[in-house]
């Protein structure tokens, strides 16, 4: 389902080639996620069902997903790890299905300087955006917002390059992950400067960045060279008080060399009557009637156009500025892990709907784990990790050709196929699963899938089932009556936050821990965790914790 509010038939890539003036090197090249496509979309991560970028809908179905690790800066991911505010790219195949995602965050470290307008990471400045028509406005993933940001804490920053009025760099936020404090990677992205081919160095901010011969360049024989924008990744932190770091691999974003159509999202700079640049991507409007008529340097804008290969320029055909036309969050799905009407999950995202205007016959009561929901909503305001949603609708039935998320319990497994005993609106449903040719496994493998386990499955439904293409596998349920409250346990998951000797937080809700010892790993604030809780009074407490990696 690809519904567009400009156009998309684009894929996004990142393609590693020369620009910019000055010297040039070359490093250890291969050929990297996302190259080779039909055309180029790279954008904020602004909804869900499938995923919806700047508000276009892409089949979450078919691609294969890529994220950071701590081996790696595009390993193999799930669809799971796509959340809102993402910035990703993605490659579309020659019948415009997306055939890659790569999940591309900005910057990973330590948060330092900070101030009521955001704070700096690696010495790069990170600002907040909290007005729709500044673009999208931070999601905070682990936080429930700015305010309990700390000097020291370790995140992850995706976001969109952009110049203040003095000419200094920054990004604005449009997610802030919070991390584990023990964090082995680093990330650093901006402008490549001072390159020096004898000390095999270079600049971004302050930070001195240093290369070799098994520094990895994803693409086809390019060359690093200044004026370009690099995403660094490495393995290793900060030396010499932060201002150096060794390159484990480099990203330079350019179309040089590329054909085709783009769209991508970002804020304006260097701003004339016939152009612009997003990032280090340069615009030209000569061809729009209204050219750059209203564009002011930092608007937030997405544009469509098509690539010139001599020159990396893209020449638009159609722009929109979030300014006039703010893209709101939608999100489309099942429910999963409801608590109340003001805590519950769609596609992995803690959502509010205790105020929401409620359309087509919907009612809260209505609303339980495997219900089939449209909303549209905001980054709340007391609470930051979590989307308040302004309109809700029920659907009785989950539409053919959408995305499903379910959890529960493997049967009848046999030749690719299963069936799946998950609850709906505190039911037992069983249901009929095809494995997907390109179904994907977190926190386990595929020996994994047996009769008995506990998985969460997102999927496409289908006029004869589920096409499951992500399977995550999940603790059992404990039973209903261990541990206080007759209800059944309910399954959430998210970033700890707020850990204390007796109580934690998960996406916005609060848990005892009721003495029990984290499973897989070592209970912190930061730490991904799948949670099954008892609901006693006013209480959540917790039966089992399980750290995610």
């Amino acid at each position: 389902m690809r519904a567009a509010r400009l156009f998309v038939t684009a894929l996004f890539c990142w393609v590693l080639s020369s620009c910019g003036g000055g010297s040039s090197v070359a490093l250890n090249t291969g050929g990297g996620v996302g190259t080779g496509g039909t055309g180029i979309t790279l954008g904020t991560v602004t909804g869900f069902g499938s995923v919806v970028i700047d508000g276009t809908s892409y089949s979450s179905a078919s691609p294969q997903y890529y994220a950071q690790s701590s081996q790696g800066e595009a390993d193999a991911a799930a669809p799971g790890d796509v959340e809102l505010g993402s910035q990703v790219q993605v490659e579309l195949d020659a019948q415009g299905n997306p055939s890659s995602v790569l999940i591309a965050p900005d910057l990973v470290g330590a948060i330092s300087g900070m101030d009521a307008a955001g704070f700096s990471v690696n010495g790069v400045r990170v600002r907040y955006s909290s007005a729709p028509s500044a673009g999208p406005m931070t999601y905070f993933s682990g936080l429930t917002g700015p305010g309990a940001v700390t000097v020291g804490m370790q995140v992850a920053v995706s976001g969109v390059y952009g110049l203040d009025l003095a000419n200094a760099p920054y990004f604005q936020a449009t997610l802030v992950e919070r991390l584990p404090d023990v964090n082995p990677i680093t990330r650093i992205s901006g402008v490549l400067s001072g390159l020096n081919a004898s000390t095999k160095t270079f600049q971004i901010g302050t930070v001195t960045v240093g290369y070799g011969a098994a520094t990895r360049l994803d693409s086809t024989g390019a060359a690093i060279a200044n004026g370009q924008f690099v995403n660094v990744w490495s393995n290793q932190p900060l030396r010499n008080g932060g201002k150096a770091l060794t390159a484990n691999s480099l990203r330079i974003r350019s179309l040089l060399g590329r054909s085709g159509t783009a769209q991508f999202s970002g804020l304006v700079s260097s701003l004339t009557g016939s152009g612009f640049a997003l990032g280090a991507i340069a615009v030209d409007t000569s061809a729009l009637p209204a050219k750059t008529t209203g564009l002011t340097a930092g608007q937030y804008v997405t544009v469509q156009g098509s690539i010139d290969a001599r020159t990396g320029t893209v020449m638009a055909t159609a722009l929109a500025s979030y300014a006039s036309q703010p893209v709101a969050t939608a999100i489309q799905g099942t429910i999963t892990g409801y608590l109340a009407s003001n805590a519950f999950f769609v596609r992995g995202v803690p959502v509010d709907a205790s105020t929401a205007h409620l359309q087509n016959g919907t009612s809260l009561a209505s609303l339980a784990d495997g219900v089939y929901v449209t909303l549209v909503g905001a980054v709340g305001a007391a609470n930051s990790g979590v989307i308040v949603a302004s309109s809700l609708s029920v659907t009785s039935q989950a539409p053919t050709g959408e995305t499903v998320d379910y959890r529960g319990t493997v049967s009848q497994l046999q030749n690719g196929s299963f069936v799946l005993t998950s609850q709906n609106s505190g039911n037992p449903a069983p249901q009929s699963l095809s494995l997907a040719a390109n179904v994907s496994y977190s926190n386990g493998s595929a020996s994994q899938l047996i009769n008995g386990a506990t998985v969460e499955v997102e999927a496409t439904k289908t006029a004869t089932g589920l096409s499951a293409y992500s399977i995550a596998f999940i603790g059992a349920q404990p039973s209903n009556m261990a541990g206080g409250g007759s209800a059944p346990p309910v399954l959430i998951h998210g970033r700890v936050d707020d850990l204390g000797a007796s109580s934690m937080s998960v996406s916005g809700i609060n848990i005892q821990l009721n003495g029990i010892a984290a499973q897989n790993g070592t209970l912190a604030n930061g730490a991904k965790v799948d949670v099954w809780l008892s609901v006693s009074g006013q209480n959540n407490i917790a039966r089992s914790i399980t750290i995610v990696n």
